[in-house]
């Protein structure tokens, strides 16, 4: 099976390691461009076994920052905060703050390794004369 995916964010990466690991022949499309700010990422707990199964939870932990669990304040006096430790063994007890530029580097190595070839490229689907699309 042959699959183009267009974007190789954490998603269209993260699709392409289980495509590939699955015998597809996989190319991501990308242009490359990115917005001038790029914020960074809270994960929750949930994300963690994702990671584990994509391979990538030991660069999360490298290049991210450990949470533990979360802080919500609306004022001065008005906060709420508690640990993931609190939800265990539903979800791991921590998760990870990461900057948003390594966290897509990470899932999109890890697909190049996983054997998905990326193209540089601007990609869009146009209609084909069969009333299907072709990538254009």
């Amino acid at each position: 099976m042959r699959v183009a995916i267009i974007g190789a964010g954490p998603a269209g990466s993260a699709l392409g390691i289980l495509l590939a690991r699955e015998g597809a022949q996989v190319t991501l499309f990308d242009d490359g461009r990115r917005p001038e700010l790029l914020v960074g990422e809270s994960l929750i707990p949930a994300v963690i076994p994702i990671f584990k199964r994509l391979g990538i939870e030991d660069t999360m932990a490298t290049c991210g920052r450990l949470k533990p669990g979360v802080s919500f304040v609306w004022s001065e006096s008005e906060r709420f905060s508690f640990t993931f430790a609190r939800f265990a063994p539903a979800v791991p007890p921590y998760a990870y703050n990461i900057a948003r530029p390594q966290f897509d580097e990470a899932v999109r190595a890890r697909a190049l390794a996983a054997g998905v070839q990326h193209v540089i490229a601007r990609a869009r689907l146009v209609p084909a004369d069969t009333g299907s699309a072709e990538l254009a």
